[in-house]
């Protein structure tokens, strides 16, 4: 049976409120703008809780990839896990942006339609909410991790890793010194831009599994150093989630296990689809009749996208999950008793 890494779930709520936090200030000026108020300050660096996301994913995805008993059991548990509250927030945001279109941002029903497929990005379609685009990131991850683990790769994950990051070199080193260009569906699709994140967090996987081994030492210094080639102002804030994972293969990160953190990690993921364009509502309707300071703006609408996900957390998540866990479970039976 797979540990539970709380301290997983805390680093993940972290990463959670380091993205709302930035989208209810720094974004939310620098997109749509503060007509009465101005921002408690400059967050720029909450948007990389989005690469925290990635190391974490990086590493659960591949504990759990390897303790199921099949590709099948784990398509069904990534289904599971991410549609059911995907499409409560699409349809959700797809109201709330009909009712109180928000300028810029507005949306179609085709639009909305499309979304619910989490497949928009390759067909060509908008994101009905900005943050969608990682799930396409995630997605490429999936897939790719699910191809390794169909073709009895995964004991090879270290070579492939490399392989990966070496990718991610070559397409920086012809963008930056030829003037090639790659194109964005190629970039997503085969990780080129954030796949050295998921390959820092398979790393830190294997290393706290095996107690050891240089080469996973080396393979994650490689992909700290395509951090600081593809996105160098960020290389120092992500060189502190790696110093976390440290911490986390040394057990000297403990402190971390605190209630309301690994219950924001808990809420995280309904939290990240529903806060930006609500919160950007509440924070309109609030301006609107007098009620916004630069407080204010930031502590309501957290408040109130927390207390939603809680909620979706509480009725859609878990039963989601329980409910595919159940189908397979029967499925399963079934071809017993077939056979």
């Amino acid at each position: 049976m797979q540990r539970r890494y709380l301290e997983l779930d805390s680093m993940r709520g972290l990463a959670a409120l380091m993205v709302v936090v930035y989208h209810y200030s720094t974004w939310h000026e620098q997109s749509l703008g503060y007509s009465s108020t101005t921002p408690l300050f400059n967050f720029w660096q909450g948007s990389l809780g989005v690469e925290l996301f990635f190391m974490i994913s990086g590493f659960v995805i591949f504990m759990t990839i390897g303790n199921k008993t099949s590709i099948t059991d784990f398509a069904i548990s990534r289904f599971a896990r991410l549609f059911p509250a995907y499409w409560v927030a699409v349809i959700f945001t797809s109201i709330l942006l009909l009712l109180a279109p928000i300028p810029g941002r507005e949306i179609t029903l085709v639009q909305a339609a499309v979304n619910l497929s989490m497949l928009q990005k390759w067909l060509g379609v908008p994101s009905i909410d900005g943050v969608y685009w990682t799930l396409a990131v995630e997605l490429s991850f999936y897939f790719l991790i699910g191809l390794c683990a169909l073709t009895n790769q995964l004991k090879n994950i270290v070579v492939w890793s490399a392989c990966l990051l070496g990718a991610a070199i070559l397409v920086w080193a012809a963008e930056t010194y030829l003037a090639l260009t790659t194109s964005n569906a190629i970039k997503h699709t085969f990780l080129l831009e954030y796949g050295n994140l998921f390959v820092a967090g398979i790393m830190f996987y294997l290393l706290i599994l095996h107690r050891h081994g240089y080469r996973y030492h080396a393979i994650i210094g490689i992909s700290l150093l395509v951090e600081a080639l593809l996105r160098p102002e960020a290389a120092p804030i992500v060189s502190a989630f790696y110093v976390m994972f440290y911490l986390l293969y040394s057990n000297k990160i403990g402190f971390l296990q605190q209630k309301y953190l690994i219950y924001l990690g808990n809420i995280s993921y309904s939290l990240y689809l529903i806060h930006q364009n609500f919160g950007y509502v509440v924070i309109d309707i609030m301006e609107q009749y007098g009620l916004a300071n630069s407080i204010s703006v930031l502590i309501a609408p957290c408040v109130l996208s927390i207390l939603i996900s809680s909620l979706m957390y509480e009725y859609v998540e878990r039963p989601g999950i329980k409910f595919f866990k159940r189908f397979r479970a029967g499925v399963k039976q079934s071809g017993v008793q077939c056979s």
